[in-house]
């Protein structure tokens, strides 16, 4: 894959548009940033991310195709969507016909991961993907399940002392380190 250019940064990595050079299929490419790929922990849960998504496999979650967990760039091949994430229209007026259908995709997908004993533990509006479809509602992909939680995984829940996730979206129990 060729990569085409940056379309996304977060807190575990960069996130590109890439292209197949001899098909030309496009996909986004997330990968590790330089400096925490030193540490087997975090490309552990990096790998878990590939892992927790496909022992889903729900259409509205965003599908994982390859993982390449070796150092010094590990990264993870996904599908690329077009959109915006959700909070993209924070702030915006939405009507209840509009929302409660985003919603409910929203709802299903966590269902699927939780009945797979996965739980998101960062879902917030940048995690929230609204996939353009023609004219008609957008169709929502749940993305990042870097920081979830295999319910029966035996890594470490967290790093020593670290608490994950989103403060401003985090459940309070979360915040304080507890289940």
């Amino acid at each position: 894959f060729r990569l085409v250019r940056r379309v996304g940064r977060g807190g575990m990595g960069s996130v590109y548009l890439g292209e197949h050079e001899s098909i030309g299929s496009r996909v986004a490419v997330k990968v590790l940033h330089e400096h925490l790929a030193r540490y087997p922990e975090l490309v552990q849960r990096f790998h878990a991310e590939a892992r927790a998504v496909n022992l889903i496999g729900h259409e509205n979650i965003v599908s994982i195709f390859d993982l390449n967990a070796a150092a010094p760039r590990p990264y993870l091949i996904m599908e690329y969507l077009e959109g915006a994430p959700l909070s993209a229209w924070v702030g915006t007026p939405l009507s209840a016909a509009a929302v409660v259908p985003m919603l409910s995709q929203v709802c299903d997908a966590l269902e699927a991961a939780h009945a797979r004993g996965i739980v998101h533990r960062d879902l917030k509006p940048d995690n929230i993907f609204l996939v353009k479809r023609g004219r008609g509602m957008p169709f929502v992909k749940v993305l990042d399940f870097g920081i979830a939680k295999l319910l029966d995984a035996s890594m470490p829940e967290t790093l020593a002392g670290i608490i994950v996730g989103t403060p401003e979206y985090m459940a309070p129990e979360q915040s304080l380190g507890r289940r």
